[in-house]
């Protein structure tokens, strides 16, 4: 697997498991897959993860294929999570395409002008 889909992998997983308040042992215990194949794709440390291992790893999260293993414009981790936040709300996803190139603090200003304009802004 390329590194950089690899690296992508990773910070998905762990997104969603933030997102979701998953540990391995949840994923495991859901995908049927031992925990230390959970650990190896999380951190990394399996170059090579088996796309079935991880469709499984993608369902026990609660999401597809595509949205572990797709590539994503962005280098900087928070503003990754932050264009997931738009992805995951269709309200904002329009936004994702005009956001690729912000800074996290600009991405947070963003979706913060956005709810408020929709009267949904988060304190």
């Amino acid at each position: 697997m390329d590194e950089q889909i690899l690296n992508n992998l990773s910070m998905r997983i762990i997104y969603y498991k933030k997102k979701f308040k998953l540990t391995n042992d949840i994923i495991a215990e859901r995908s049927g897959l031992p925990v230390t194949t959970i650990s190896r794709i999380t951190s990394g440390q399996t170059k090579s993860p088996k796309l079935e291992n991880v469709r499984k790893i993608a369902e026990a999260i609660g999401c597809t294929l595509n949205d572990l293993i797709s590539e994503t414009y962005y280098s900087n981790e928070e503003t990754s999570e932050l264009a997931q936040e738009i992805h995951d709300n269709p309200d904002l996803r329009i936004l994702l395409d005009a956001s690729k190139n912000l800074k996290p603090e600009d991405l947070k200003a963003v979706i913060d002008i956005a709810n408020r304009i929709k009267g949904n802004y988060r304190e």
